[in-house]
């Protein structure tokens, strides 16, 4: 893992706090697909981690319900608290700012119009493709019953 928590970030280990580290190296051990459901000695083991110290962060994340633990198998696995976190961090995402770079690229390169969408609770939200032809412009405008002009 590198030594910063992102990519192209840099951090100095002055200022890192080993059992956070360690707590966001557990999490991202576990999200991996091969590593899903996992005991104290495989994670310890592939963290190159001391049992005592991967233990108590397991438990501290444990009762912040951010891993789960099976009491038959006794593996770890991600916990749902993750799950209500990363809605959060979707909820506030804008594909469509997001994916029009890639919309007007290929958009340019095969020469098409390309709607974008927006599912917003109920409504579709129709954003005006990167290229609008006349007929888009047309249909950007039309508010039917669950489109939306935006």
């Amino acid at each position: 893992m590198s030594e910063g928590l992102r990519a192209g970030q840099p951090t100095s280990n002055n200022y890192m706090v080993p059992s956070v580290k360690t707590a966001v190296r557990v999490l991202k051990y576990l999200k991996s697909k091969e590593h899903r459901r996992a005991s104290l000695s495989e994670i310890c083991k592939a963290l190159e981690a001391s049992k005592s110290s991967t233990f108590n962060i397991l438990k501290t994340l444990l009762a912040a319900d951010f891993v789960s633990y099976d009491e038959a198998d006794k593996r770890y696995s991600l916990g749902m608290e993750l799950l209500e976190l990363g809605g959060v961090v979707a909820d506030d995402l804008d594909m469509i700012a997001l994916s029009r770079p890639f919309a007007r690229e290929l958009a340019g390169q095969i020469q098409e119009t390309l709607p974008l969408l927006r599912r917003v609770t109920w409504k579709m939200t129709w954003s005006r493709p990167p290229t609008a032809s006349p007929m888009a412009r047309s249909v950007s405008a039309l508010s039917l019953c669950n489109l939306s002009a935006s």
